[in-house]
């Protein structure tokens, strides 16, 4: 046999025989008669679509006034991610810390984690950023990563490739990802990579 999809895309799993009545739905959705209908805003699962029917809440909610596991999501305080209440936080969003008091503050936009506010309290650095003399510097605009210096790059944006002197090059016309020229492996929006090549042609708007 083969699979075939459901009939509601949001169903995570339906029976052959009625593929248009679903059994079980993706996060984000509740079964209602068959149906996939949504969570109310910010759950991530729920048992119903009213807003205090939810069984778990997205990054920085948190389930307040659980009735038997259910409840409404409200908001963590600011740059929270985790949290079991509003005045305390268990984790922080990437990019922040935790401060002595469980409340998490903004690092300096050059890191990825930190232990202060400022500059030179950086664990790593943010993407763009590499870490020199104790600080994240930014990397060369043409790199989307860096190590080492601002133009030793380690990634490159979309479009673009990586050559052996560690410098971001273009990609042949139409091409998001590649590994040299002619060597595409992933074109842009109505581009397709040409069977048997690595060059971008144009999409059969009939096919």
């Amino acid at each position: 046999g083969y699979c075939k999809p459901c009939g509601d895309s949001n169903c995570k799993k339906c029976n052959s025989n009625s593929p248009n009545t679903c059994q079980e739905c993706k996060d984000g959705y509740a079964l209602e008669g068959g149906k996939c209908e949504p969570c109310a805003e910010n759950c991530l699962t729920c048992t119903s679509s009213e807003s205090s029917k939810c069984t778990s809440c997205n990054d920085g909610y948190y389930l307040q006034s659980p009735e038997k596991g259910k409840g409404y999501c409200q908001r963590c305080t600011e740059n929270c991610k985790e949290c079991d209440n509003p005045n305390t936080c268990n984790t922080c969003f990437e990019g922040s810390f935790k401060d002595g008091s469980s409340k998490c503050h903004k690092c300096d936009v050059s890191c990825k984690s930190c232990s202060g506010t400022e500059i030179d309290n950086c664990i790593d650095c943010a993407d763009g950023y590499y870490k020199s003399n104790g600080l994240c510097r930014a990397c060369d605009p043409n790199c989307k990563t860096c190590s080492g210096a601002r133009n030793l790059c380690t990634s490159c944006p979309d479009g673009q490739y990586l050559n052996e002197r560690h410098f971001c090059v273009d990609c042949d016309p139409n091409c998001k990802v590649c590994d040299g020229p002619g060597q595409c492996t992933e074109c842009i929006d109505g581009y397709k990579v040409e069977y048997g090549g690595y060059s971008c042609t144009p999409c059969d708007p009939y096919a």
